[in-house]
């Protein structure tokens, strides 16, 4: 089911990880297909089966904290630069695709304002993990130039992540997670871009063993178990819940994921290598492109799986020809 927290691990940043974060590539692919598959209501049989995107965002999130994190240690750099970085690698896929299939989805019209084209173009933008990862660039920024200890890391994620508990509670009951406001939101993907950072800082985490994998494999179950009990019995009275869970589930499965042990066994399938590699390369075309590709009233939609798979190939092919005129037009916005 949908979510209103979107998108896409470090969506935007091409700052290369370490050499043995094997698994950046996997979680790249899991988190988007999440994510998708978190707008398909209309395209399955049960409008419950449309998840996960909380999971995939939370993912997105953290792996951005970690990338940028890792980015701003190795090079000294003023904000306008770094800004420059980041938005330059945003905004022009965004203005594309929003000029021109965004039109195909009605997003423009005659009758559309200057405010409208504004609050498109430039912020908050239709697409939830652009809202919310533009301004918590910026403060990331300012936190990492005063190099914070562990220690201080952690009190500050934990202070974000009280501070979104203490919110929910006091936020009516929504009808579904969608409904939920979007500060409680951006409280939530701040407090994991923080905990991005901690991942960054210290490689404790990265011990072999299988105790990470597991903790993050009971959460994620112990999540759905939740989740899916509220999405069936339409009571979200523990909406709160259901997002912390996520959140940290999300952090996990980044955590047990980030060194590939646990992806091995995929690497022998045919085909899947080159597509996670695909979607890690083109992740931010391929999730700004379906969000519009989802809205086309005339995609298939009645014949359960083949207007998924449609779906899937459209934005893929959008997502291959987008990725391409912007490495011809802008080079400079597609180096790391």
């Amino acid at each position: 089911m949908s979510s209103s927290s979107l998108s896409e691990s470090e969506l935007i940043s091409k700052a290369a990880p370490p050499k043995d974060d094997d698994g950046m590539q996997w979680l790249f692919l899991l988190a988007m297909a999440l994510v998708f598959n978190s707008h398909l209501e209309e395209f399955h049989l049960r409008p419950w089966l449309a998840g996960d995107g909380l999971l995939g965002n939370a993912m997105f999130f953290v792996l951005s904290g970690y990338r940028v994190s890792l980015s701003l240690s190795r090079r000294a750099t003023g904000i306008v630069p770094y800004l420059q970085r980041r938005l330059l690698r945003i905004y022009p896929t965004v203005w594309l695709v929003t000029l021109t299939l965004g039109l195909t989805a009605g997003w423009l019209t005659f009758n559309s304002t200057i405010h409208d084209v504004v609050r498109l173009l430039f912020w908050p933008t239709r697409f939830t993990y652009i809202t919310w990862i533009v301004p918590a660039y910026i403060l990331l920024f300012f936190i990492e130039r005063c190099r914070p200890n562990l220690a201080t890391r952690s009190a500050f994620c934990l202070g974000l992540f009280s501070a979104f508990l203490a919110l929910s509670w006091t936020e009516p009951t929504p009808r579904m997670l969608s409904d939920v406001s979007g500060s409680i939101y951006f409280l939530l993907f701040l407090s994991l871009v923080l905990a991005g950072t901690l991942l960054a800082n210290t490689s404790i985490w990265r011990k072999p063993g299988w105790l990470l994998p597991c903790t993050a494999l009971a959460m994620i179950v112990l999540y759905f178990a939740v989740k899916l009990q509220a999405a069936l019995t339409g009571n979200w009275s523990w909406f709160a819940v259901i997002l912390g869970l996520g959140g940290i589930g999300g952090l996990l499965v980044v955590a047990a994921g980030l060194p590939g042990r646990i992806f091995a066994p995929l690497k022998h399938v045919p085909g899947l290598s080159a597509c996670a590699a695909f979607v890690a390369q083109h992740s931010l075309e391929i999730y700004t492109i379906h969000s519009v590709v989802i809205e086309w009233k005339w995609l298939p939609r009645s014949y359960f799986p083949s207007g998924i798979a449609i779906a899937v190939v459209v934005t893929a092919l959008l997502a291959l020809i987008y990725g391409h005129t912007l490495k011809r037009l802008l080079p400079a916005a597609r180096l790391p």
